[in-house]
């Protein structure tokens, strides 16, 4: 089906917009659209974006696994979605300047050979060695909160906390978090930077990361683990608070918040989509599909499959999730989905044990950010008392 065929051609009436947080319905509920999407025979292309999207669980999965797809825009058709949105992966694009893809747009081998260099830092065992650190961070910036009972959660609290986290993995000082000065002249320490500036072998120069590759993984770690994070722990919030009683049943129940996480990131997921480019004209997942024509794979939609999981749009913190694809899957999947999820699980015990009372301010209506890719709350804003 294309966007102009089919009983549901009104879902893309406005160019450019009706699939994107620009559009005010689909920022605010997006799910009407990708059910319609979902129900059309193939994946829905669209001339305006340049792009074929796929909105089913089990296309969505397996593509993110398929090993001939590649994430290199520089593959990508021009006019392609993957080529416009993503144009600083295409090196031709900068010209001469001092450029390194992104981790996200780089295939195996190069992906693999970075991804290898700070993995460790990530693995599941040194996150959670970070625990006490994290529930200090997270102590403090509530302690900062003082009596407030009207307070953006967002700012004052979802922003500032992965920040701090990630601050403090790479080294940087957490109160001082524009001093840049100390971050470039600082001595080699424990700290990730550190890591990556004299490799995993010690001063073996064959094993460092060149200094624009650091500086591009250092900028992904700020915007990444910032934002990823941010949206995680304030759509998880909407969440409960729209479902008084999901929020009643966790507060009588911490020990199940981790289980609770992931249901908010399926429910709620912070990166809405992502895409592959096909290296050559073949068919995938039973599509024909063009060299370098861009898939979107909606990671959302996905998550809210109804042959994947049962009443997909309620949230429901008691179901048992085998997989969900919030985080990605195959080679690509998120690096530092443990830390995140760790984060947001200590940020939510914290908060719920802090305030007795949480509801949304009725004075001021919550604001979604417009970010393409992302999906996350510019403010949230929130009365509370302890």
């Amino acid at each position: 089906m294309t966007r102009d065929e089919g009983p549901h051609r009104d879902l893309f009436a406005q160019p450019g917009r009706a699939l994107t947080s620009r559009d005010a319905r689909f920022r605010a509920d997006p799910h009407e659209t990708y059910d319609a999407m979902r129900a059309a025979v193939e994946p829905v292309s669209s001339a305006d974006y340049g792009c074929r999207i796929f909105t089913d669980f089990e296309r969505v999965h397996s593509l993110l696994k398929h090993k001939s797809l590649s994430v290199d825009a520089s593959l990508s058709r021009d006019g392609s979605y993957m080529r416009s949105a993503a144009g600083t992966g295409v090196k031709e694009s900068v010209g001469d300047a001092a450029y390194e893809p992104p981790l996200v747009l780089l295939d195996d081998p190069a992906h693999r050979n970075i991804r290898q260099r700070v993995s460790r830092a990530f693995n599941p065992g040194v996150v959670e060695a970070m625990r006490p650190r994290i529930e200090t961070l997270t102590h403090n910036l509530l302690a900062a909160l003082g009596d407030q009972q009207q307070i953006d959660f967002v700012k004052d609290f979802a922003g500032p906390l992965p920040t701090m986290v990630i601050l403090d993995m790479l080294g940087m000082p957490v109160a001082r978090a524009d001093d840049f000065k100390r971050w470039s002249a600082h001595r080699p320490g424990d700290d990730l930077i550190s890591r990556m500036l004299v490799g995993e072998h010690g001063e073996d120069t064959a094993e460092r990361l060149s200094e624009l590759q650091i500086i591009s993984l250092c900028t992904q770690l700020m915007v990444a683990g910032n934002v990823t994070t941010t949206d995680l722990i304030g759509n998880g919030m909407f969440a409960l608070l729209t479902h008084p009683d999901q929020l009643a049943w966790l507060r009588a129940r911490p020990s199940e918040l981790e289980n609770a996480v992931e249901e908010m990131l399926r429910f709620d997921c912070p990166i809405t989509e992502t895409a592959r480019i096909p290296v050559t004209d073949t068919g995938i997942s039973g599509c024909s599909v063009k060299q370098g024509e861009t898939l979107m794979l909606s990671l959302a939609a996905a998550n809210h499959d109804p042959d994947q999981f049962d009443a997909p749009h309620k949230l429901n913190l008691k179901r048992e999730i085998s997989q969900h694809v919030a985080f990605g899957s195959g080679i690509h999947v998120c690096l530092g989905a443990p830390l995140a999820r760790l984060e947001t699980a200590i940020a939510f015990r914290q908060f719920l044990t802090r305030y007795t009372t949480i509801e949304l301010n009725p004075d001021q209506e919550p604001e979604r950010r417009h970010l393409p890719f992302f999906r996350g709350f510019e403010t949230l804003p929130l009365r509370v008392a302890g």
